[in-house]
């Protein structure tokens, strides 16, 4: 089983990037091929809503997003770690998922499918969102709506969500106990 663990804070090793790395070690009890990706890593342009994928199911735009689709046809399980920005996903995590306009153009336009029929029951996904503040309504419903939509597409049944509130602190999560035994219990259902 392969999973695909992405970190899309710009921030480096701040509470979303901590709890991704807490789910992990819990998944990696499981023996299970684990990969982990820095989104900030991969440089990806935004799409440029060119509309080459709609001919060719392919972004024209070459850079880090080509490693992305591979890893993301190839993983039975994706695992989102996100910040949230504005009642949102930051944009680096939201310009990689428009750049998957080129795999919904190959599925819905072209009619090929993205993953071999028989893997599409059995991937799904889910994710770990952190948000500073807290009390406010609805923090995290747009991110799941983006997510879920995002995560259809790919032929990844979207599974649940960790989501927490109140980490204004760069490492706030590291000193909350409960937090990291939660997310660690959370992950471990993941495979």
């Amino acid at each position: 089983m392969k999973v695909l663990a992405i970190s899309s804070s710009p921030r480096r090793n701040g509470n979303s990037e901590m709890l991704l790395d807490i789910a992990l070690s819990e998944i990696k009890k499981k023996e299970v091929s684990v990969k982990k990706v820095i989104l900030t890593d991969l440089k990806i342009a935004p799409c440029n809503s060119c509309g080459d994928c709609f001919k060719t199911g392919e972004c024209s735009i070459k850079d880090g997003m080509q490693v992305l689709y591979k890893d993301l046809l190839a993983c039975d399980r994706l695992l989102i770690a996100s910040p949230m920005y504005f009642q949102g996903l930051p944009c680096q995590l939201k310009c990689a998922i428009d750049r998957c306009q080129a795999l919904w153009a190959k599925k819905y336009v072209l009619k090929r499918d993205l993953v071999e029929k028989n893997r599409k029951t059995k991937r799904y996904g889910a994710a770990i969102l952190v948000c500073a503040s807290s009390g406010m309504k609805n923090t995290f419903t747009g991110a799941i709506i983006t997510l879920k939509a995002w995560f259809s597409v790919l032929d990844i049944r979207y599974k649940k969500e960790f989501s927490t509130e109140g980490l204004e602190d760069k490492n706030a999560a590291s000193r909350n106990e409960m937090l990291l035994k939660k997310v660690g219990e959370f992950s471990g259902a993941m495979v």
